[in-house]
């Protein structure tokens, strides 16, 4: 009765005592989400430009078994880390091999924000078996004991190849494996490129797939600063972003378009599912992916057209 309201380190992003998950398709920036969140945890500058880092923690403990040291070196230089290093930010990559999480320093782990880059490098087992995941699970749940009541937990999925043409992001479809993974979990952030085929001038479609105790920011996009790595909000805050889907092969008829945008703004009260169901009356199919023009976006459940 006397338990406290839930606190975080970043404001509507990531909860003190949280094991939080980042899941995307492989090489679509979700190492790069995480080392936006350690900038900002480090520095106290705002997540995306609009998070803000309300509490910080006694240290970052990052460990990427996944990445080299002279790339790990290069993006934290980039990123403007390298006075944090050796104090708030400690960081292990790949070079050094394997570590059991259980053998992490105890006092190093007190009041710090724990990456694991990625999840799939720490479990032993089978990721589709309900019975190695829950010891995985259990695992994170001493380790959160041992961090105490100002730490979290901070965990990389890869997402399943099918995810890149998938019509939304779901906690289903975004972690592969058993689904004791997403259960074990406080929340979750799914993301993905909008137009990978673009590299570094795509945006990121970033979505809150799993929430417990609080509403967190409605569908959003981030660019990337190709020399920094940082990551920024775009567009209006009172704006919901929408996901990109683009079947290989396909391409949007430009006449079906700038008839889906005319349908668009005579029915402004319309949310995307109902519109995508009178498209499909007026023989705008989901095959040709109209309503995922990439200047369609959502207004307070409605839809409007973004600037050309």
């Amino acid at each position: 009765m006397n338990c406290q309201e839930p606190t975080y380190f970043i404001q509507d992003f990531l909860q003190h005592e949280a094991i939080c998950g980042i899941a995307a398709p492989v090489g679509q920036r979700k190492s790069l989400i995480a080392l936006n969140v350690a900038r900002s945890l480090c520095t106290g500058l705002s997540l995306f430009g609009f998070l803000p880092v309300v509490n910080r923690p006694s240290r970052v403990l990052y460990l990427c078994p996944e990445m080299g040291l002279i790339s790990m070196s290069q993006r934290i230089r980039n990123a403007g880390l390298t006075g944090c290093l050796g104090d708030t930010l400690l960081l292990r990559s790949m070079n050094f091999g394997g570590l059991d999480l259980l053998d992490l320093n105890k006092e190093a782990l007190k009041d710090s924000v724990l990456i694991l880059d990625t999840a799939i490098r720490f479990v032993e087992g089978d990721e589709n078996s309900a019975k190695d995941m829950r010891k995985f699970s259990d695992m994170l749940f001493g380790l959160q004991r041992l961090q105490g009541p100002h730490g979290a937990i901070i965990i990389l999925y890869h997402s399943p190849k099918t995810t890149k043409d998938a019509f939304e992001l779901t906690l289903e479809n975004c972690l592969r494996g058993s689904g004791e993974l997403g259960a074990s979990l406080t929340d979750c952030w799914g993301t993905r490129m909008q137009e990978p085929e673009k590299g570094w001038d795509s945006t990121n479609f970033i979505r809150h797939i799993k929430v417990r105790d609080y509403d967190g920011p409605k569908d959003f996009e981030v660019s990337c600063d190709k020399s920094t790595g940082i990551l920024e909000r775009i567009g209006s805050p009172d704006v919901v972003a929408v996901l990109s889907v683009k079947k290989p092969g396909r391409k949007i008829i430009p006449e079906h378009a700038e008839k889906a945008r005319a349908f668009i703004r005579e029915h402004p009260g319309m949310t995307v599912k109902q519109l995508i169901a009178a498209g499909s009356g007026i023989g705008l199919d989901y095959e040709r992916n109209w309503w995922t023009d990439r200047r369609l976006e959502t207004r307070g459940g409605g839809c409007v057209v973004r600037s050309e």
